[in-house]
């Protein structure tokens, strides 16, 4: 009997091996394992929003992402999905490629022109400060483990160009702050709807949840930079409470050290039709106890949902979903802040902020994406289990 061993493929030539088996293959053959790439731009005068998105799971035999630009309200997407055999290492379907100019440093998304959407991109996006890395996360639902993962966040200053119906918009640092993340393992929401998962774009009802996830940049009176990652969700249901936090404050200077946050309090306000965020507050309670209020102010129209780039599914379909050889496709929604349209795109937004802490005195920018569903009366907010 022949032995089974993995394809070799370029990344077989790198000093990189940490198992004895081939990149080709990953440690597991859950269907559900997904390596992705995640980015997001927003220029600060309000012109337009960017975000892309590259995915590739392996034991689906499929690569696909999404580009999207949305000036205001508007926002255009192109959608994309290839074979992933037998060009495994190819970061690239379609009109999209994903270029690493630099490690950890600086990477290059290109959108060319297609039928499907008047839009185009060519973005290079410079890391302003060190990667952080979030805790490895793990779900369980039932007897199965849906999701173990890691992460790592680089908040980014960006250069290049967009373009929009034939209209092109420069870019030149420092006008255009967002992020970029990296992570993989078994996700979530991956893979075609099945008789098990009807419906993965809403929560239990009954369910009181929130969710804060904003990476951001400040500087400091003299004018040292310095970074806040705020994540935190929290549940409440008739089974009892689960509050997970991992809300961090980075010393400034390329060894400062990390302050962690004990518990993470929302003070938020939020759109009753929309559930957009307004604005408000977050108290971070250190370790030590002490406090650190963070003021956030929305900054501008212009946001990208993260559901017409298919998280939590879109018009039918989900990440890592087989479309063939390669398909390609794109539409517009005139108003994403139209009630009717919310649900469709889902609650995940990538929003512009205006962030400061007076503790310190420290001022700067950051992204802001939230998710709240059950009733919150205090807020206004009635029952409803939609993400």
């Amino acid at each position: 009997m022949e032995k089974s061993v993995g394809q070799l493929t370029e990344a077989d030539e790198l000093f990189c091996h940490q198992t004895t088996e081939t990149f080709a293959n990953v440690a597991t053959s859950d269907p559900a394992w997904t390596e992705r790439a995640y980015g997001c731009v927003i220029a600060k005068d309000d012109g337009f929003a960017l975000h892309w998105g590259l995915g590739k799971y392996v034991n689906r035999n499929v690569m696909d992402g999404f580009a999207g630009i949305a000036i205001g309200r508007t926002q255009r997407n192109v959608r994309f999905s290839r074979r992933l055999a037998p060009r495994p290492m190819d970061m690239a379907v379609g009109p999209f490629r994903l270029e690493v100019v630099e490690p950890l440093k600086a990477t290059r998304a290109i959108l060319e022109p297609t039928e499907h959407q008047p839009i185009s991109f060519d973005i290079t996006q410079r890391v302003i400060d060190r990667p952080w890395q979030e805790d490895r996360s793990v779900v369980t639902r039932g007897y199965r483990t849906v999701q173990e993962d890691m992460r790592y966040v680089l908040c980014t200053e960006a250069t290049g160009w967009v373009e929009v119906e034939g209209r092109r918009i420069a870019i030149e640092a420092p006008g255009g702050f967002g992020f970029r993340d990296h992570s993989w393992g078994i996700k979530q929401n991956t893979g075609p709807a099945s008789p098990e998962t009807p419906d993965r774009g809403r929560m239990p009802v009954g369910l009181q949840y929130r969710l804060i996830w904003s990476p951001c940049v400040l500087t400091l009176p003299d004018g040292q930079p310095y970074r806040l990652h705020m994540f935190c969700w929290e549940t409440h249901s008739a089974r009892g409470s689960q509050i997970v936090n991992e809300s961090k404050i980075f010393a400034p200077g390329p060894s400062g050290g990390v302050q962690h946050v004990r518990e993470t309090r929302f003070d938020l306000r939020y759109d009753p039709a929309t559930r957009e965020p307004l604005g408000g507050h977050m108290l971070l309670v250190l370790r030590d106890g002490s406090e650190r209020p963070i003021h956030i102010e929305i900054a501008g129209q212009s946001r990208v949902c993260l559901g017409m780039g298919l998280y939590n599914g879109y018009g039918g379909h989900y990440h890592g979903e087989a479309r063939g050889a390669l398909h390609v496709e794109g539409d517009m929604l005139p108003d994403t802040g139209d009630p009717a349209a919310c649900e469709a795109v889902h609650q995940l937004r990538d929003i512009l902020i205006r962030v400061s802490d007076p503790v310190t005195g420290g001022t700067g920018w950051g992204i802001l994406n939230t998710e709240i569903t059950g009733a919150w009366p205090d807020l206004g907010l009635q029952d409803a289990n939609w993400r």
